[in-house]
Order: structure tokens, then sequence, then C-alpha cells
């Protein structure tokens, strides 16, 4: 005889699930912007601009990030960027700075 999980046969079970684990995963701050914007839902925008004295485009970029990456989009993310550009040297320079001195040597006064 099989034995079946606890959520079987219970639809959404095992996503409500997945999303109390994260939501017992988040930090502090990731639950208070979960929290303001319930309450911005549950009421409206500008009385929790009011309430929490926040921003109104801050309340909306957190509803966004809410949208766009789920509950995890409201935890602090690093400001630092992902990729940073590597300095490359000049190659075009350097080989033009070649291409005359081969070319066109460099005239002294003497010469002139």
């Amino acid at each position: 005889m099989r034995s079946q999980h606890i959520g079987h046969g219970l639809k959404g079970y095992y996503k409500m699930a997945s999303l109390a684990t994260k939501f017992l995963n988040m930090t502090k701050l990731a639950k208070k912007r979960l929290k303001v914007i319930n309450f911005a839902f549950s009421n409206n925008i500008p009385l929790a601009v009011e309430a929490y004295g926040l921003s109104k485009s801050t309340i909306y970029r957190w509803i966004r990030l809410c949208h766009e990456f789920g509950i995890s989009g409201l935890e602090n993310r690093s400001r630092v960027p992902i990729r940073t550009i590597s300095r490359k040297d000049n190659w075009d320079r350097m080989i033009v700075n070649l291409f005359l001195t081969i070319v066109m040597p460099i005239t002294s006064v003497e010469k002139i």
C-alpha cells in the first residue's frame, strides 16, 4: 500500500506550504514591506503613505518588485552591479602608435 502526502487531494496545498516556508524565512524588513503592501491594498495607497510615512513611489516600487519576483523580491538586494566592466587596454590606440612608429619614424630637429 502506497502512502500519500498530507496535502494529497487538497487543491493549492503545496503552493500554500511553499509560500508559508518563504514567509518564515523572510527578514524583518521584507515582512514590514509586505505588511505595507497589504495595508495599501486593503485601504488605499495615499492612506498607506500617510500611515507609514513612506513615499508613494516607494510603495509602488515594492508592489512592482512583489509582482515581478514574488515575495523574495521584497528582500534587500545588493546594489553592487552583477557585472563590472573590466578595464581593457586601448588596443586601437596602441596599434595606431605602433604603425606610426614603424611607417613614419619620428624625425628629429637635426634632420629637418
